[in-house]
This record gives C-alpha cells, sequence and structure tokens, in this order.
C-alpha cells in the first residue's frame, strides 16, 4: 500500500493535468483528463523516471470516480543507467480499461502494452492484449482460498 500511495503522490507531482472535456463511455458520463509531464519535476525512482517521459489521458467515471479507461505514451525514449543499461523506445503505448464487474467492484478488463525498447545490446519488444471476463465473487479471503484450492484438487474450474 505504502508503493502504491508513494506512486500515486508522485504521479500528482510528475504531471501538469488538464481538463479536456466530458464524453459518454459505455453509457456512463466520464470525465477526460490529459497530463502532460512537468518539466521542473525531479525523479527519485526509476518509475518516477518513466513518468518524466510519459504523456497520459485518462476517463473518469464520474458516478464513481473509478477510472474506466486510460493511455500513455512514451514521448522521449527513457534511458536507463544512463542509457548504458537499455532504453524503452519513444512511441511506446499503453492503455487499460477497467469495469464495474460487481456492485462498487471496479476491476480491469482489457490491458494492452505496445512498446520496443533495448536491454545492453539487445533490442526487445511486446506487443500484448489481455482481456478477462466473468469475474466473480467468491466470498471472503479465507473461503476464497477454499474455493481454489478444491478447484485446483478437481483440476477444473467452477462456475459461479
Amino acid at each position: 500500500m505504502k508503493e502504491r500511495r508513494d506512486a500515486v503522490e508522485a504521479a500528482r507531482q510528475a504531471f501538469h493535468t488538464t481538463w479536456a472535456g466530458r464524453e459518454t463511455r459505455n453509457g456512463r458520463t466520464v470525465a477526460v483528463l490529459a497530463l502532460e509531464p512537468n518539466p521542473s519535476y525531479v525523479a527519485q525512482t526509476m518509475l518516477e523516471n518513466v513518468l518524466t517521459h510519459t504523456r497520459m489521458k485518462i476517463w473518469v467515471d464520474e458516478a464513481s470516480g473509478n477510472i474506466v479507461h486510460a493511455e500513455a505514451e512514451i514521448i522521449r525514449d527513457v534511458p536507463f543507467g544512463g542509457g548504458l543499461l537499455g532504453k524503452l523506445y519513444r512511441g511506446a503505448r499503453f492503455s487499460i480499461d477497467t469495469a464495474e464487474v460487481a456492485h462498487g467492484f471496479w476491476a480491469p478488463v482489457r490491458v494492452q502494452y505496445d512498446y520496443t525498447g533495448r536491454k545492453f545490446l539487445f533490442v526487445f519488444e511486446a506487443h500484448e492484449i489481455t482481456e478477462t471476463t466473468r469475474y466473480r465473487r467468491d466470498g471472503p479471503p479465507a473461503q476464497a482460498l477454499a474455493l481454489v484450492k478444491d478447484e485446483l484438487a478437481r483440476g477444473v474450474a467452477a462456475d459461479p
């Protein structure tokens, strides 16, 4: 939780946020925010360094305050170890869609990564889309753990 709080606080300081309008997305009214890197922000960690090279846009559900869609683009190469250890190249894109999968519970339903970089002398590239459906609530942690153990023992996933 501390790492999450630190990341959220870093993002607040690392970006200048502007109102980009209001839209309807999947039948819900959303506020659209544009985030541009704050040129005076000094990164302290590797994650913060990535933020200083990133432009983002987020869509926030006005009724719940949850992010329903977010897009990020690397606008300048991100060097690691002064560029000697590697780089994440400009043009990388990341996006996430979330949905209310149970009353008051929001979860990712689609995540996409498209990036190219270099680690030492070797170029790498990734293009991945992950879609998740059929979320189900299995109860409190102890109950959910017992259900998972039973499913693993039987070698099948039980339908709700």
